[in-house]
């Protein structure tokens, strides 16, 4: 099978600040984009199995990321993301494996981290230091099937922590766990 290549208009429209001498950095942008020819998976009716095809899509959302450094060894850093996207025209051939207004696949609607570091020395040759991280991703599904796919992928959160210690840069211990 062969397909059409993708095409894709994208309009965006975002700022990059800092405030504080560069303590809060914040960035935020807002897109829209308008697909043709988009390839993507379809999941076959009959099969459940995945194939490729053309169609129209869009999407629309935001970004919003910071990064803030209240005091010394502190840093918070996170970032946000609103994703709403569609497909618009059927594929040839796709039929009533979806319909218009179908979200299109691995598109969360939300996402978003958050990380809380701190460092510290503990002589002068040697620093410490710890650090959280959040992450959230929301539902998304794995093809394109229409509002009933059974192929939903579930929304998840996780944390990972991770502390250690570095000395003259040339010795550094960790421990960590993730995906808590």
């Amino acid at each position: 099978l062969s397909f059409a290549p993708e095409q894709i208009i994208n309009y965006e429209l975002g700022f990059k600040t800092n405030f504080f001498d560069n303590k809060l950095i914040l960035n935020m942008s807002a897109y829209y984009l308008d697909w043709t020819d988009i390839q993507i998976a379809i999941a076959d009716p009959v099969t459940g199995v995945p194939f490729s095809g053309n169609g129209q899509a869009e999407a629309y959302g935001f970004e919003l990321d910071f990064i803030a450094n209240p005091f010394e060894g502190f840093t918070l850093q996170g970032g946000m993301a609103f994703l709403e996207s569609e497909l618009t025209e059927l594929a040839g051939g796709v039929g009533n494996q979806a319909a218009v207004g179908s979200t299109l696949p691995y598109a969360p609607r939300w996402q978003g981290t958050l990380t809380a570091d701190y460092s510290f020395a503990l002589s002068n040759n040697m620093d410490a230091f710890i650090r959280a991280t959040g992450v959230y991703t929301g539902d998304r599904q794995e093809v394109l099937a229409g509002g009933t796919s059974p192929f939903v992928l579930e929304n998840y959160a996780r944390m990972d922590l991770r502390a250690g210690v570095i000395k003259d840069e040339d010795f550094r211990f960790e421990v960590f766990v993730t995906n808590l």
